[in-house]
């Protein structure tokens, strides 16, 4: 479920990888995308929405972290 909200919200930042790691208290999400601007935006205010939404929708009170690493494009294909 968590996949699928991600590969809907950020369609737009080209993505190409996404590892959901989860713990007890903790949830690390690793996303791989060709646009990781996209998802910032600015001054990193678009990945703390990000972040209160996951949180919102999903887990309540656990910790989130979202790590986002840039692929090249062409490479990926």
């Amino acid at each position: 479920m968590i996949r699928r909200f991600l590969e809907k919200e950020l369609k737009a930042a080209a993505l190409d990888n996404v590892i959901i790691e989860r713990t007890a208290t903790n949830i690390n999400i690793n996303i791989a995308a060709a646009k990781p601007g996209v998802i910032i935006g600015r001054g990193g205010q678009g990945a703390e929405e990000l972040k209160k939404k996951i949180k919102q929708k999903f887990f309540g009170s656990k910790k989130a972290s979202i790590n986002l690493n840039r692929i090249n494009p062409s490479i990926a294909q």
